[in-house]
Protein backbone atom coordinates (compact mmCIF):
# COMPACT_ATOMS: atom_id res chain seq x y z
CA UNK A 1 0.00 0.00 0.00
CA UNK A 2 2.70 2.26 1.07
CA UNK A 3 4.75 1.95 -2.54
CA UNK A 4 1.59 2.33 -3.74
CA UNK A 5 0.78 5.81 -2.39
CA UNK A 6 4.18 6.96 -3.10
CA UNK A 7 3.97 6.06 -6.82
CA UNK A 8 0.61 8.39 -6.93
CA UNK A 9 2.49 10.97 -5.57
CA UNK A 10 5.05 11.08 -7.84
CA UNK A 11 3.10 10.72 -10.66
CA UNK A 12 0.88 14.07 -9.09
CA UNK A 13 4.39 15.79 -8.73
CA UNK A 14 5.43 15.37 -12.38
CA UNK A 15 2.02 16.32 -13.90
CA UNK A 16 2.19 19.49 -11.32
CA UNK A 17 5.32 19.85 -12.34
CA UNK A 18 4.86 19.70 -15.69
CA UNK A 19 1.39 22.19 -15.66
CA UNK A 20 3.31 25.04 -13.64
CA UNK A 21 6.34 24.99 -16.45
CA UNK A 22 9.13 23.73 -14.00
CA UNK A 23 10.11 20.80 -16.47
CA UNK A 24 10.94 22.20 -19.15
CA UNK A 25 10.77 20.07 -22.82
CA UNK A 26 13.71 19.62 -25.13
CA UNK A 27 11.30 21.56 -27.38
CA UNK A 28 11.20 24.52 -24.68
CA UNK A 29 14.84 24.94 -24.97
CA UNK A 30 16.17 28.20 -25.69
CA UNK A 31 17.06 28.31 -29.27
CA UNK A 32 20.35 29.37 -30.66
CA UNK A 33 20.82 32.83 -31.61
CA UNK A 34 20.48 33.88 -35.57
CA UNK A 35 23.66 35.59 -37.25
CA UNK A 36 22.55 37.19 -40.98
CA UNK A 37 25.02 39.60 -42.68
CA UNK A 38 24.37 42.06 -45.45
CA UNK A 39 26.02 42.00 -48.66
CA UNK A 40 29.30 43.53 -49.02
CA UNK A 41 30.06 47.05 -49.94
CA UNK A 42 33.34 48.44 -51.07
CA UNK A 43 34.77 51.68 -49.60
CA UNK A 44 38.43 53.12 -47.94
CA UNK A 45 39.22 52.86 -44.44
CA UNK A 46 41.11 55.98 -42.97
CA UNK A 47 44.40 55.28 -43.58
CA UNK A 48 43.18 55.05 -47.36
CA UNK A 49 43.39 51.21 -47.79
CA UNK A 50 40.18 49.73 -49.75
CA UNK A 51 37.94 47.99 -47.51
CA UNK A 52 34.97 45.37 -48.07
CA UNK A 53 32.58 46.08 -45.18
CA UNK A 54 29.07 44.15 -44.05
CA UNK A 55 27.09 44.81 -41.15
CA UNK A 56 26.21 41.79 -38.51
CA UNK A 57 22.75 41.11 -37.34
CA UNK A 58 22.27 38.85 -34.21
CA UNK A 59 18.60 37.79 -33.55
CA UNK A 60 18.72 38.23 -29.82
CA UNK A 61 19.68 41.46 -29.83
CA UNK A 62 22.58 40.61 -27.26
CA UNK A 63 26.36 41.88 -26.84
CA UNK A 64 28.92 40.08 -28.34
CA UNK A 65 32.36 39.77 -29.20
CA UNK A 66 32.29 37.51 -32.54
CA UNK A 67 35.03 35.34 -33.85
CA UNK A 68 36.15 34.33 -36.99
CA UNK A 69 38.96 33.28 -38.99
CA UNK A 70 40.22 34.63 -42.94
CA UNK A 71 41.80 31.51 -45.06
CA UNK A 72 43.76 33.00 -48.06
CA UNK A 73 43.38 29.99 -49.94
CA UNK A 74 46.24 31.25 -52.42
CA UNK A 75 49.07 31.32 -49.30
CA UNK A 76 47.12 28.88 -47.94
CA UNK A 77 47.52 31.55 -44.57
CA UNK A 78 45.31 32.22 -41.86
CA UNK A 79 44.49 35.27 -39.87
CA UNK A 80 42.19 35.66 -36.42
CA UNK A 81 40.01 38.16 -35.62
CA UNK A 82 36.78 39.13 -33.75
CA UNK A 83 34.42 42.05 -34.15
CA UNK A 84 31.97 43.71 -31.56
CA UNK A 85 28.60 43.35 -31.52
CA UNK A 86 26.05 45.55 -29.37
CA UNK A 87 22.24 45.09 -28.51
CA UNK A 88 22.49 42.90 -31.74
CA UNK A 89 24.14 45.08 -34.78
CA UNK A 90 27.88 45.27 -35.67
CA UNK A 91 30.31 45.37 -38.19
CA UNK A 92 33.18 43.05 -40.40
CA UNK A 93 35.65 45.14 -41.74
CA UNK A 94 38.25 43.37 -44.66
CA UNK A 95 41.27 44.98 -46.06
CA UNK A 96 42.31 44.60 -49.58
CA UNK A 97 41.59 44.70 -52.81
CA UNK A 98 39.35 41.86 -53.46
CA UNK A 99 38.10 39.03 -51.61
CA UNK A 100 38.44 36.25 -54.53
CA UNK A 101 41.51 34.37 -52.64
CA UNK A 102 39.35 34.53 -49.00
CA UNK A 103 37.02 32.79 -47.09
CA UNK A 104 35.37 33.24 -43.43
CA UNK A 105 35.45 30.62 -41.07
CA UNK A 106 32.67 31.61 -38.47
CA UNK A 107 33.71 31.23 -34.88
CA UNK A 108 31.38 31.71 -31.73
CA UNK A 109 29.62 34.42 -30.03
CA UNK A 110 30.84 35.14 -26.52
CA UNK A 111 28.83 37.36 -24.39
CA UNK A 112 30.05 40.74 -22.72
CA UNK A 113 28.27 42.82 -20.34
CA UNK A 114 27.03 46.29 -20.53
CA UNK A 115 28.38 49.71 -18.77
CA UNK A 116 24.78 48.77 -16.65
CA UNK A 117 25.64 45.00 -15.52
CA UNK A 118 29.23 45.36 -14.62
CA UNK A 119 31.18 46.86 -11.37
CA UNK A 120 33.92 48.39 -13.01
CA UNK A 121 34.50 52.77 -12.22
CA UNK A 122 36.88 53.72 -14.64
CA UNK A 123 37.64 57.34 -14.61
CA UNK A 124 38.71 58.67 -18.25
CA UNK A 125 40.47 61.85 -19.11
CA UNK A 126 40.02 63.60 -22.78
CA UNK A 127 43.04 65.52 -24.18
CA UNK A 128 45.32 64.46 -27.13
CA UNK A 129 44.34 60.90 -25.90
CA UNK A 130 41.75 59.03 -23.74
CA UNK A 131 43.27 57.75 -20.50
CA UNK A 132 41.63 54.59 -19.23
CA UNK A 133 42.08 54.00 -15.46
CA UNK A 134 40.45 51.23 -13.48
CA UNK A 135 40.36 50.82 -10.14
CA UNK A 136 40.87 46.92 -9.76
CA UNK A 137 43.72 46.83 -12.09
CA UNK A 138 41.87 44.21 -13.89
CA UNK A 139 42.18 43.12 -17.54
CA UNK A 140 39.37 43.18 -20.26
CA UNK A 141 38.35 44.35 -23.70
CA UNK A 142 36.35 47.61 -23.19
CA UNK A 143 33.73 47.82 -26.33
CA UNK A 144 33.43 51.67 -26.99
CA UNK A 145 32.00 53.70 -29.34
CA UNK A 146 34.07 57.27 -30.25
CA UNK A 147 32.29 60.34 -30.59
CA UNK A 148 33.89 62.67 -33.05
CA UNK A 149 36.38 62.17 -35.43
CA UNK A 150 37.10 59.90 -38.58
CA UNK A 151 35.41 56.89 -36.39
CA UNK A 152 32.40 58.56 -35.44
CA UNK A 153 30.12 56.17 -33.90
CA UNK A 154 31.55 52.99 -35.15
CA UNK A 155 31.80 50.00 -32.37
CA UNK A 156 35.00 49.75 -31.05
CA UNK A 157 37.33 47.83 -28.70
CA UNK A 158 40.57 48.25 -27.33
CA UNK A 159 42.80 46.11 -24.72
CA UNK A 160 43.08 47.27 -20.68
CA UNK A 161 45.89 45.51 -19.00
CA UNK A 162 45.86 46.06 -15.47
CA UNK A 163 43.50 48.24 -15.35
CA UNK A 164 45.32 50.80 -17.89
CA UNK A 165 45.15 51.78 -21.18
CA UNK A 166 45.50 55.07 -23.62
CA UNK A 167 43.90 55.62 -26.94
CA UNK A 168 46.08 58.20 -28.96
CA UNK A 169 44.73 60.70 -31.06
CA UNK A 170 46.79 58.60 -34.01
CA UNK A 171 43.92 56.03 -33.93
CA UNK A 172 41.51 57.80 -33.13
CA UNK A 173 41.73 61.13 -35.15
CA UNK A 174 39.29 63.81 -34.01
CA UNK A 175 38.13 61.76 -31.13
CA UNK A 176 35.78 64.12 -28.42
CA UNK A 177 34.99 61.34 -26.24
CA UNK A 178 33.95 58.04 -26.09
CA UNK A 179 30.52 56.27 -25.44
CA UNK A 180 31.31 53.20 -22.76
CA UNK A 181 29.16 49.91 -24.12
CA UNK A 182 30.56 47.26 -22.58
CA UNK A 183 33.14 45.27 -20.97
CA UNK A 184 34.57 40.98 -21.86
CA UNK A 185 36.04 40.05 -18.91
CA UNK A 186 38.81 36.98 -18.33
CA UNK A 187 37.77 34.86 -15.81
CA UNK A 188 40.88 34.03 -14.13
CA UNK A 189 40.24 30.06 -13.95
CA UNK A 190 40.17 29.77 -17.57
CA UNK A 191 44.03 31.32 -17.80
CA UNK A 192 45.18 27.77 -17.18
CA UNK A 193 43.66 26.12 -20.33
CA UNK A 194 45.97 28.18 -22.59
CA UNK A 195 49.11 26.75 -23.29
CA UNK A 196 52.22 27.77 -25.43
CA UNK A 197 53.15 26.12 -28.87
CA UNK A 198 56.09 27.00 -31.05
CA UNK A 199 57.70 30.35 -31.05
CA UNK A 200 59.47 31.44 -34.74
CA UNK A 201 61.64 34.71 -35.06
CA UNK A 202 62.16 36.15 -38.67
CA UNK A 203 63.78 39.25 -39.88
CA UNK A 204 61.15 41.37 -40.78
CA UNK A 205 62.74 44.76 -42.29
CA UNK A 206 64.18 47.20 -39.64
CA UNK A 207 62.58 44.73 -36.96
CA UNK A 208 61.99 41.44 -35.90
CA UNK A 209 58.70 39.02 -36.03
CA UNK A 210 58.31 36.68 -33.15
CA UNK A 211 55.05 34.19 -34.13
CA UNK A 212 53.93 32.42 -30.69
CA UNK A 213 51.54 29.37 -31.41
CA UNK A 214 49.07 28.82 -28.81
CA UNK A 215 47.11 25.90 -27.95
CA UNK A 216 44.36 24.97 -26.30
CA UNK A 217 42.08 22.20 -24.95
CA UNK A 218 38.62 24.05 -25.26
CA UNK A 219 38.01 24.89 -29.27
CA UNK A 220 37.42 28.88 -29.07
CA UNK A 221 38.25 31.26 -26.96
CA UNK A 222 39.97 35.05 -26.45
CA UNK A 223 43.46 35.28 -24.97
CA UNK A 224 44.90 38.59 -23.91
CA UNK A 225 48.61 38.07 -24.09
CA UNK A 226 51.48 40.41 -23.32
CA UNK A 227 54.93 40.15 -25.05
CA UNK A 228 57.92 42.23 -22.92
CA UNK A 229 60.24 43.19 -25.69
CA UNK A 230 63.94 43.75 -25.87
CA UNK A 231 63.89 47.16 -24.27
CA UNK A 232 61.89 45.53 -21.62
CA UNK A 233 58.82 47.60 -22.84
CA UNK A 234 54.73 45.48 -22.68
CA UNK A 235 52.98 44.87 -25.34
CA UNK A 236 49.32 43.71 -24.77
CA UNK A 237 47.74 41.91 -28.29
CA UNK A 238 44.27 39.94 -28.11
CA UNK A 239 44.84 36.19 -29.59
CA UNK A 240 41.67 34.60 -30.79
CA UNK A 241 41.76 30.51 -30.65
CA UNK A 242 40.19 28.80 -33.48
CA UNK A 243 39.59 25.03 -33.62
CA UNK A 244 41.91 25.27 -30.58
CA UNK A 245 44.69 27.03 -32.21
CA UNK A 246 46.03 30.32 -32.51
CA UNK A 247 48.86 32.14 -34.07
CA UNK A 248 49.88 35.36 -32.41
CA UNK A 249 52.49 38.43 -33.69
CA UNK A 250 54.56 40.63 -32.34
CA UNK A 251 57.59 42.59 -33.51
CA UNK A 252 60.89 43.12 -31.72
CA UNK A 253 63.29 46.33 -32.17
CA UNK A 254 65.89 43.88 -31.28
CA UNK A 255 69.39 44.88 -33.27
CA UNK A 256 70.11 40.90 -33.78
CA UNK A 257 68.14 37.54 -32.78
CA UNK A 258 70.88 36.78 -29.91
CA UNK A 259 68.92 39.70 -27.96
CA UNK A 260 65.93 38.52 -28.22
CA UNK A 261 65.13 35.83 -25.46
CA UNK A 262 62.42 33.12 -25.90
CA UNK A 263 59.42 32.89 -23.61
CA UNK A 264 59.11 36.27 -22.80
CA UNK A 265 55.25 36.00 -23.62
CA UNK A 266 52.58 35.54 -21.02
CA UNK A 267 48.86 34.50 -20.77
CA UNK A 268 47.17 37.86 -18.77
CA UNK A 269 43.85 36.30 -19.20
CA UNK A 270 41.75 33.70 -21.02
CA UNK A 271 38.14 33.08 -21.79
CA UNK A 272 36.17 30.47 -23.88
CA UNK A 273 32.80 30.96 -22.51
CA UNK A 274 31.22 30.80 -25.88
CA UNK A 275 27.40 30.67 -27.01
CA UNK A 276 26.83 28.45 -29.92
CA UNK A 277 24.70 30.20 -32.99
CA UNK A 278 23.40 29.47 -36.27
CA UNK A 279 25.46 31.35 -39.06
CA UNK A 280 24.08 32.43 -42.83
CA UNK A 281 26.24 34.06 -44.68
Amino acid sequence: MKKQFLAAVIAFLLVLGSAAGVMASETDAPSKPQVRYSEWREGISPGGTKTHVRSILVSDGGNYLMTYRIRDTARQTYRFYYNAIYHGYGTQTIYGNSLENLEIDNGKLFPFETMEECDLDIDQIITDHIAIREADASNFILVFRPLGGIRDGQIQTVRVAFGECDLTSDSFDGTESIEMLGVFRFPDEQRRDLTFGENVIQKDGASYKIQMGFLSDCPDGIALITYTNSNGNEVFVTQVIFDGFGVLTAYDPADTAEQIRTGRFGIVGYSHNSVEADFTD
